[in-house]
């Protein structure tokens, strides 16, 4: 859970260098992937999933995609540092920065996708439709929110970059001490 609420964390900083519209579009594209693996998480049985969740070698593969989702978010904090203060920027420096600004945080997607089926679980007598609906708003609204917070709180961009690297950072040590202690939940 401390994973999840840091990689939303991380999320909603990273979208404070978006626009508004680049904030819309990913709050909407995350309240339909809510709605579209909702087939996909009713079909498989609730212990099959939990099983799947305290299985420690499957923690390690998902450790080791969160250690290079924080790779490139690390990147995107290099990048804007390079792009302020080196003297000559080449453009295959510019278009890298430009995708790595453009990049989102995966693991927000298996972030989405954890909550559904302990939601699911949570509330076993509810529609499912109501729930994946809920979750998706719910997780749409918190990112919107996260982003005008952050512009808020943090007005200067080196601040808001400051926190988002040693968000990253921390995510990158706890996904690097469960792929190396396997035994330890994620």
């Amino acid at each position: 859970m401390t994973v999840q609420l840091l990689i939303l964390l991380g999320m909603g900083l990273k979208m404070s260098f978006w626009s508004r519209r680049a904030g819309a579009f990913i709050a909407g594209l995350c309240m339909l992937f809510s709605f579209g693996i909702l087939h996909r998480t009713v079909e498989i049985p609730q212990h099959v999933l939990l099983d799947w969740m305290q299985d420690y070698h499957s923690l390690q593969d998902i450790a080791v995609c969160l250690v290079l989702d924080v790779a490139l978010q690390v990147g995107f904090c290099m990048s804007v540092v390079r792009q302020h203060y080196a003297v000559n920027v080449s453009k295959a420096s510019l278009w890298c920065h430009r995708l790595l600004l453009a990049c989102p945080c995966f693991m927000l997607f298996g972030c989405i996708f954890l909550t559904q089926v302990k939601l699911l679980g949570l509330f076993p007598g509810q529609s499912f439709w109501i729930t994946a609906s809920m979750e998706g708003l719910a997780v749409a609204l918190l990112l919107l929110l996260l982003q005008k917070g952050f512009k808020q709180w943090l007005p200067q961009a080196d601040n808001r970059l400051e926190l988002l690297f040693l968000v990253q950072v921390l995510v990158g040590i706890v996904g690097i001490l469960t792929t190396v202690c396997g035994n330890q939940p994620l």
